[in-house]
């Protein structure tokens, strides 16, 4: 399932505008669903690429510099490190997302809340994919603006919004 909606994502990442046209064919519960799946898959590794590299740093003092590591304590530290990180990661994804949404909600006026909403969840597919690697994120937070910018850009998403309230004569 995971390996199914990371193919799909790439796609996204691969060619933009043809992947956001296609979003008028999902609704927007499934756009949440893979999002909320995404998001609980990068929190979970970059928990894991925190202790790792962590680890990983600790091993090479006690290696090459010959410095005395108290593995336990480092341990427990980067454990609870990990897991501050893990907790960080879903807040960021859902309540500085949820916060973001209604500020371009006010500067873009003429973009249904809905659509925005769905856009913003697809186009952050670069900082879910790829945010566990630390040094990459402010070019991915760049690649997200920038598919953001052309998902509400596009006059093909907007032209048949599902969404639409139909207006009685």
């Amino acid at each position: 399932m995971i390996r199914d909606l990371v193919k799909k994502r790439i796609k996204l990442l691969a060619n933009p505008e043809k992947e956001l046209n296609k979003l008028r064919a999902l609704s927007l519960e499934s756009a949440v669903y893979e999002y909320a799946v995404l998001l609980i898959t990068l929190s979970i590794l970059s928990g894991i690429s925190v202790f790792v590299t962590s680890m990983l740093k600790a091993l090479y003092l006690d290696l090459a510099m010959d410095l005395e590591i108290q593995y336990w304590r480092l341990v427990n530290y980067t454990l609870g490190r990990s897991t501050a990180v893990v907790f960080f990661y879903l807040f960021a994804g859902t309540f500085i997302l949820f916060t973001v949404s209604i500020l371009f909600s006010f500067l873009l006026r003429k973009v249904k809340y809905t659509r925005l909403m769905f856009i913003l969840l697809h186009s952050l597919t670069p900082v879910l994919l790829f945010g566990w690697i630390p040094l990459l994120i402010p070019s991915l937070l760049l690649w997200s603006l920038f598919i953001f910018v052309r998902g509400v850009t596009l006059p093909e998403i907007h032209a048949h919004d599902r969404y639409s309230i139909k207006q009685r004569d």
